[in-house]
């Protein structure tokens, strides 16, 4: 009995240690409000994980400031994932880039 049991816990872990490579999904991004387009999404990792991030623009000529403020992502926000066993937050952010706004998620343990 104890060998099953802990070839289940092992299993789980490994499970979600695997998991933590990978971004978060592409519905974790906020959705978007009428007249903000996303142009390019992507994912990219480095040693503090992956994540996933888009590019956004505005149709009705708002600055980018006011993009942000739109999307109401003037702080990054964290909540929980939504999965039971995943132990995980998902962090939604934007960041003013010079040119565009970037959206993103990404995965906080």
């Amino acid at each position: 009995m104890q060998f099953a049991l802990t070839l289940v816990v092992g299993l789980l872990y490994a499970l979600m240690i695997g998991e933590g490579s990978d971004a978060p999904p592409s519905k974790a991004l906020p959705s978007l409000p009428p007249g903000i387009t996303m142009v390019e999404e992507g994912i990219g990792c480095g040693s503090g994980g992956c994540w996933r991030a888009a590019t956004v623009i505005s149709g009705d000529g708002l600055s980018r400031p006011e993009i942000i403020r739109e999307l109401g992502l003037q702080q990054e926000n964290c909540r929980s994932s939504g999965w039971l066993l995943d132990w995980r937050d998902v962090c939604i952010g934007a960041r003013d880039n010079g040119e565009t706004v970037t959206i993103y998620a990404s995965w906080s343990y």
